[in-house]
């Protein structure tokens, strides 16, 4: 017997029968995505310090591109000061204790914007009040610490941390999508599956499809056939 030849049929009908399971079963797929990401993880919360960094005293009002050059350099250099254990015993000082320099500095994420003399500081937490706490802290402890260590150039704080008001992760729009996309695909891809793994000949059609040169000489109806008078339902020989 020759092997078996798919067509695009065989893909969609399954799914066409099925659609209704397909949908039920993506959106089971994402409740429970959201049940997840509401109840089961920690939502953080994510607000933001920014420092400027100058490398030096102005001579004029004027700002040359030698020393924008300079500036953006030094403030690589700055960020990784920002995270150095002066600057979190510092910060860890003002906060009276409450917040140990290790947690500090897991709270905190340090970018340099586009190559410029600015720095963006992103703390971090489950507490949002303790996050915009933190900020403040290293706002007011940073520029004068760094002066100390750095001894060169200067730091100046530019924006206060802002209270979040909704938590930066999860994002729970994303993970229901995702959890239906997952739905969806699985469901569908076991579907086909389970239908090319059925050799089953269901109709006259499907099986002039499996066996074009054969022709059908009767049907056996099935037994609901039977019972209501129809025909065509029942399995072919």
């Amino acid at each position: 017997m020759d092997k078996r030849e798919f067509t695009v049929q065989d893909f969609i009908e399954p799914l066409r029968k099925r659609a209704l399971w397909i949908v039920l079963i993506s959106l089971i797929c994402a409740a429970a995505a959201w049940l997840y990401t509401v109840f089961y993880i920690t939502p953080i919360y994510t607000t933001r310090v920014t420092m400027c960094v100058f490398s030096g005293n102005r001579s004029g009002s004027a700002v040359t591109s030698s020393e924008l050059s300079n500036d953006a350099r030094l403030a690589n250099t700055y960020k990784l000061l920002l995270t150095s254990q002066p600057v979190l015993n510092a910060v860890s000082e003002k906060l009276d204790g409450k917040v140990s320099p290790e947690t500090v500095g897991s709270m905190l994420s340090c970018y340099v914007v586009s190559d410029s003399q600015l720095i963006n500081v992103y703390i971090r937490s489950a507490d949002p009040y303790l996050a915009v706490e933190v900020g403040e802290a290293l706002f007011e402890a940073a520029p004068e610490t760094l002066r100390e260590i750095a001894r060169g150039g200067e730091m100046e704080a530019v924006n206060h941390a802002v209270l979040p008001k909704s938590p930066t992760t999860p994002d729970v729009k994303n993970n229901v999508l995702v959890g239906f996309l997952i739905g969806l695909g699985a469901s569908c891809a076991a579907f086909i599956l389970i239908s090319l793994l059925d050799t089953t000949v269901w109709s006259e059609e499907s099986l002039q499809r499996v066996l074009p040169d054969v022709p059908v000489l009767g049907c056996v109806p099935g037994m609901n056939d039977q019972a209501s008078g129809k025909r065509g339902h029942g399995k072919r020989r």
